[in-house]
């Protein structure tokens, strides 16, 4: 067996340190932690639901599971001329255990599910496994 003794693998910057070096900078580059999600899907009655989960610093870990109930029903609005549908969004606090039911709508212009409460919308369409939080307008 021969060895090679001139270390043209360690790029000639002082040794095997250079592997060190390089995931320190991938480190350095390496993408943020995820602190939402989004899904849907439809049910074993045919009723379609959402389900999102938010972190955040101040609140902690809240899911969100929505879906329609017995009394939804579809209102135009006058202004905008968009339909939504009146939805039911149960709010699990994971941190403190509480568990809230608000009222949410269904835009059909957006398919995004908007929780008027919180300010917050849930978007299953959004890139990287979907959206739920904070609710901005756009200017």
């Amino acid at each position: 067996m021969s060895y090679n003794n001139n270390n043209s693998h360690y790029n000639n910057n002082g040794g095997g340190n250079n592997n060190y070096q390089n995931n320190n900078n991938n480190n350095n580059n390496a993408s943020k932690k995820k602190h939402s999600g989004a899904t849907k899907g439809i049910d074993k009655n045919g009723k379609q639901y959402f389900r999102g989960w938010n972190f955040s610093k101040r609140r902690g870990m809240l899911t969100v599971f929505v879906t329609a109930y017995k009394s939804s029903s579809e209102h135009t609005s006058p202004k905008s001329g968009i339909t939504y549908t009146n939805l039911m969004a149960k709010l699990h606090y994971k941190d403190s255990g509480v568990e809230k039911i608000v009222g949410a709508l269904l835009s059909h212009k957006t398919h995004r599910v908007i929780i008027p409460e919180l300010g917050m919308v849930l978007n299953p369409d959004a890139p990287n496994k979907g959206y739920f939080g904070k609710f901005t307008r756009k200017k």
